[in-house]
């Protein structure tokens, strides 16, 4: 799509850490969403991430969350 500047909202600083590489991903199921996020992220020129608090991003995290529940087949 040839998008150069992105700017990346998380609520987790540990995420926001591991997508900047200056935290180590320990879990190894989660290992292949870091690597594709990083071989994504490396496309980009301008990366911009911040953490936002869970209370500020309400919508998100439940749509996270339902997500979640809906990939377990719950």
């Amino acid at each position: 799509m040839g998008i150069k500047d992105v700017n990346v909202y998380g609520d987790s600083q540990l995420v926001i850490n591991q997508v900047r590489e200056e935290f180590r991903v320990k879990k190894d199921d989660l290992t292949p969403y870091h690597k594709q996020a990083i071989r994504l992220l490396n496309k980009i020129k301008i990366l911009k991430s911040e953490q936002v608090p869970k209370s500020a991003n309400k919508i998100a995290h439940t749509l996270a969350n339902l997500t979640a529940t809906l990939a377990l087949g719950a």
